[in-house]
C-alpha cells in the first residue's frame, strides 16, 4: 500500500443525474475510485461508474450510507481515503493541491470548508453558510461509521484548511418529496438499528409519546438555538426537516416494536413509493 495514493469512496443509490459530475470531479485527483451501491441499481448509476472504475460493489438496500461506508474502505487499497458523497465537488484548488496534502508526515487528517448551495444558489450568510467537513484521512488512522449520523474517527492529528468542497444541491433539498425519497428510508434505518440494538429497550407507546415531544422541541431547538433563523425561510424549512426526522425515527421505533418484529426493507421501499407528496 502506497502511502501518497488516494482512494475516492463513493456509497451511492440511483445517483444518475448527478454521478457523472462526482466522477469527473474526482478522476484526475485519485488513484483509485470505489464505489458501493446501496441495494440494486434501478437507473444508470453504474452504468456512468464503469467508464471510470471497476471497483463497483452492490450491497444489500438499506437506505441509509452508514453501513457500508466500511465495506467501501476495506475495498480501498490506498493508504489515504477521500470520502465524498455525490452531490460533493473537489474545487479546483483542492483539486491542484490534494496530492501534497498527502504528503505530509504529520496529520493523519483534513477537513475542508464545506460550501452549502440551496436550488443551486450558494449560501453566504448565517449558521449554514460556515462548516468544514472531514474528507480526507489516513485508512490506517481510521475508522468507519458504526452507528446512523456518525462520520470517520481518526486516530491522530486532524488539520483544517481553508481549501474548499463544494456540496451542490442544484434542486430543491427541503422539498416534502425530497424528505419522502431521502429521509424516509434514513428514519427507518435508524430505527432498525436502535430497536435491533439496545438503544429502543423501552416499551413501544414510549416512543410514540417520545416522537411527539421531540418534534416539539427539536424545532425551536434547531431554529432559534442554533441560531437558523439567520438564515429565514431556508433555515425554517431545515429546522422543519430535522424535526420531523426526529420524529419519523421515533415513529418507526413504535411501528417495529408493536408488530414484535422488522419488516423487510423491500416491503418498506414498496410502501414509500406509494406516498404521495
Amino acid at each position: 500500500m502506497s502511502t501518497e495514493t488516494i482512494t475516492a469512496l463513493l456509497v451511492a443509490y440511483n445517483e444518475e443525474k448527478r454521478i457523472r459530475n462526482y466522477l469527473e470531479s474526482v478522476r484526475d485527483a485519485v488513484d483509485e475510485i470505489v464505489i458501493v451501491h446501496d441495494g440494486p441499481c434501478t437507473d444508470n448509476t453504474l452504468k456512468i461508474a464503469r467508464k471510470y472504475t471497476n471497483k463497483i460493489f452492490v450491497a444489500p438496500r438499506l437506505g441509509a450510507p452508514e453501513p457500508h461506508r466500511p465495506l467501501a474502505m476495506q475495498k480501498a487499497s490506498s493508504e489515504w481515503i477521500l470520502s465524498l458523497d455525490a452531490d460533493e465537488r473537489l474545487s479546483s484548488e483542492l483539486k491542484k493541491n490534494i496530492k501534497q496534502l498527502v504528503k505530509s508526515k504529520d496529520v493523519d487528517g483534513y477537513e475542508f470548508y464545506w460550501t452549502f448551495y440551496d436550488r443551486g444558489r450558494l449560501v453566504k450568510h448565517g449558521p449554514l453558510s460556515r462548516h468544514y467537513r472531514l474528507a480526507l484521512f489516513r485508512k490506517s488512522k481510521t475508522s468507519p461509521p458504526e452507528k446512523p449520523h456518525e462520520w470517520y474517527k481518526v486516530r491522530g492529528r486532524i488539520k483544517r484548511t481553508s481549501f474548499v468542497l463544494d456540496h451542490i444541491m442544484p434542486h430543491d433539498n427541503w422539498s416534502l418529496s425530497s424528505f419522502r425519497t431521502k429521509h424516509l428510508p434514513r428514519a427507518r434505518y435508524d430505527a432498525r438499528f436502535r430497536v435491533s440494538g439496545s438503544d429502543a429497550s423501552k416499551p413501544a407507546i414510549f416512543y410514540l409519546f417520545k416522537a411527539v415531544v421531540s418534534f416539539s422541541l427539536v424545532f425551536p431547538y434547531v431554529f432559534i438555538a442554533k441560531k437558523l433563523f439567520l438564515n429565514g425561510l431556508l433555515g425554517f424549512k431545515f429546522s422543519l426537516i430535522a424535526a420531523g426526522y426526529t420524529f419519523l425515527a421515533n415513529y418507526f421505533i413504535f411501528r417495529f416494536k408493536l408488530a414484535g418484529k422488522l419488516p423487510a426493507f423491500e416491503a418498506l421501499d414498496k410502501e414509500f413509493a406509494r406516498i404521495k407528496i
